[in-house]
């Protein structure tokens, strides 16, 4: 049986549908590793990534890098890989790349290489397609005593950066890229750079610390190697951070705790990765801690003068322990996962609060046996005012608002949870006004956290 044959070349005028309909697979593929988390579109990823909201003019531009007749002239290039199987040849992916001269400080006169897209045909992965175009790259590039080589990539996209850390890649910076008409989704994009040529042992800067105590209680996936060498991934969840060593304290799940741990480090070189990627918690509005209302009334009266005989008698009574007050009423939102067909491996006991979590799957980290979803996607899952928590009606329509939220795709579902003992000490009536409250604050909140909040 005969092998496939790869070959690299040059692209061609007659190529420029063909790498127009890679870039179109490539901004379709952003659409499909973003949907888990947030609603975003083909045109919209169009954007993000750079192509001209006209395609006859993104058409145009592609036909004429062959001649270096673009405003980039002779510093934009692109290669094509091909695949010959018998007398079928199929493309299979293209690189497109600048050259650049850059004074570097330290370094002095260096090239950069800057990737601009890396596209292997869906059909075609799987089949090392990526490293071979890579390679063709380098041996395109030729030689020299030292290049930077330099790319941007979303960090929601794993595949991606996955491969490049392969690569020898590492993250020297991020950067917060807003998704969207109203740029309403912020993304994490790193950018990711590696040394190449006889001068390559010169050390990369580090990555920003970019993770600090906002990670506290996070779980993240740790890749090490055993005493044979072989890596292993655990599983962990941080506790502490040290802002003077800039160092984490992380609990192993099976096996105990981990002190002087620099997440960040490990986050930058694909050692480490969070069980809620950043870009999700990038999107996060913190939840306000609600509190009961104060009644001016009440505390005037509390704290005005009691008449002489009132303080003589209180006086004789043998003193006694005020009733201590219950803990500040306090709601959170949390990511439900939502796997195949609508399940969510929860088990729920339904009452009048909401839907109490008995046990979970392992995936559904977010979630603790004792809370309660009280809302999901912004619609409350409290009984209504004349609501029966016993009656046959009553769990039906509960089930079906829940079945309904959560649709029958793959992705993650916002919830608002609470501590059961905390909520049922408030009861039906308080709990339902602050879901209210938190709905409609955390609505508010939102624009004014996409321009207050950022990552360092």
């Amino acid at each position: 049986m005969a092998r496939a044959r790869y070959k690299s070349a040059g692209l061609g005028v007659e190529d420029a549908e063909s790498l127009f309909d890679a870039q179109n697979q490539l901004a379709a593929d952003h659409v499909q590793f973003t949907e888990p988390y947030f609603t975003t579109t083909f045109e919209e990823w169009k954007t993000a990534l750079g192509y001209p909201p006209d395609d006859a003019k993104r058409l145009q531009f592609i036909q004429c890098v062959p001649s270096y007749s673009t405003k980039f002239g002779d510093k934009l290039h692109c290669l094509k890989l091909t695949c010959s199987h018998g007398k079928k040849t199929v493309v299979a992916g293209f690189i497109e790349f600048e050259i650049r001269q850059i004074s570097d400080p330290n370094m002095g006169e260096v090239r950069e290489v800057y990737i601009r897209n890396l596209i292997v045909r869906a059909r075609m992965r799987g089949q090392g397609c990526g490293t071979m175009l890579y390679r063709a790259m380098l041996d395109y590039l030729g030689t020299t005593e030292l290049d930077i080589i330099r790319l941007e990539a979303a960090e929601l996209n794993q595949a991606a950066t996955r491969f490049y850390f392969k690569l020898g890649f590492r993250i020297t910076q991020t950067s917060v890229r807003c998704v969207g008409e109203s740029r309403n989704v912020k993304l994490l994009f790193l950018c990711m750079q590696k040394l190449q040529g006889e001068k390559a042992h010169i050390a990369l800067q580090d990555m920003p610390h970019i993770f600090k105590g906002d990670v506290i209680g996070e779980i993240v996936n740790i890749v090490h190697k055993d005493k044979s060498g072989e890596e292993k991934i655990r599983q962990a969840r941080v506790e502490t951070y040290d802002p003077h060593k800039q160092r984490f304290t992380t609990e192993r799940i099976a096996d105990g705790a981990v002190h002087d741990v620099c997440l960040n480090q490990l986050f930058s070189v694909g050692r480490l990765t969070f069980e809620k990627p950043p870009s999700v918690k990038l999107n996060e509005i913190p939840a306000p801690v609600l509190s009961r209302v104060d009644n001016p009334k009440k505390r005037a009266r509390e704290s005005s003068p009691a008449p002489k005989a009132a303080a003589k008698n209180r006086a004789k009574a043998a003193p006694k322990a005020a009733p201590q007050a219950p803990e500040p009423l306090k709601l959170r939102r949390a990511m439900m996962r939502v796997f195949d067909g609508g399940k969510i491996g929860v088990g729920l006991q339904l009452g009048e609060l909401g839907y109490i979590v008995c046990d979970k799957v392992s995936t559904q980290c977010e979630l603790t046996q004792g809370d309660v979803i009280v809302a999901v996607r912004g619609k409350s899952l409290l009984r209504g005012s004349g609501d029966d928590v016993d009656a046959k009606e009553y769990r039906t329509k509960v089930r079906s608002t829940l079945q309904h939220e959560l649709g029958n795709t793959i992705g993650v579902a916002e919830v608002v949870l609470g501590s059961l003992d905390n909520l049922s000490a408030w009861g039906w009536l308080e709990v339902n006004s602050a879901l209210q409250n938190f709905i409609k604050e955390s609505t508010a909140a939102a624009d004014q956290e996409y321009n207050r909040r950022t990552w360092r």
